[in-house]
């Protein structure tokens, strides 16, 4: 099995690595001239990628879930990630939540989201459906993007008016208690 990081010390090494790719492309930007939208999109996507090499460090696909991951860490929040499968809908299909939050004798799946796509919301609403008796709390990366666009409904409405609980960014302490 492979050594992972603590998420803790992977959000630091984010942080470090994200300042210094900034500090690059600001200093490449200026020198050929790109500005506004162009040069954010320029450091978007060089952040992205960077995400993604980063997060496999401590074992998780997106740094969204490390931090999450070292939010419960830094609270001492016992958790696990992607190691509960819930099976849904009829067909034999399955669905991993990346955390298990043990909190005393129960236990609350969630699910963090960068985007919430129309297949992610109805596979969503199957799993609620065919497991009414589970726990399953939401946390978006941005809780007040639309659904689509020309929506006006945000993710954090969707989420609660289909009767998911949920939250921008970080569990809440609620939900581990």
């Amino acid at each position: 099995m492979p050594k992972f990081m603590k998420p803790s010390e992977v959000v630091k090494k984010w942080d470090k690595d994200v300042d210094a790719i900034k500090k690059k492309l600001a200093a490449y930007c200026e020198k050929k001239g790109i500005k506004g939208k162009a040069k954010s999109k320029l450091v978007s996507k060089e952040s992205s990628k960077l995400a993604k090499q980063i997060a496999k460090l401590a074992g998780m696909k997106s740094m969204g879930e490390v931090k999450c991951a070292a939010d419960l860490e830094e609270r001492g929040v016992p958790y696990s990630y992607e190691t509960t499968t819930i099976p849904y809908q009829h067909k034999p299909q399955k669905y991993t939540p990346d955390f298990d939050i043990y909190a005393g004798k129960k236990k609350v799946h969630v699910e963090y989201k960068g985007k919430l796509d129309a297949a992610t919301r109805k596979k969503l609403l199957a799993i609620k459906a065919s497991n009414p008796d589970v726990a399953i709390f939401l946390v978006f990366e941005k809780g007040n993007n639309k659904i689509r666009k020309g929506s006006k409904t945000t993710y954090i409405a969707w989420a609660k008016k289909n009767g998911f609980k949920c939250n921008e960014r970080t569990i809440l302490d609620e939900w581990v208690k």
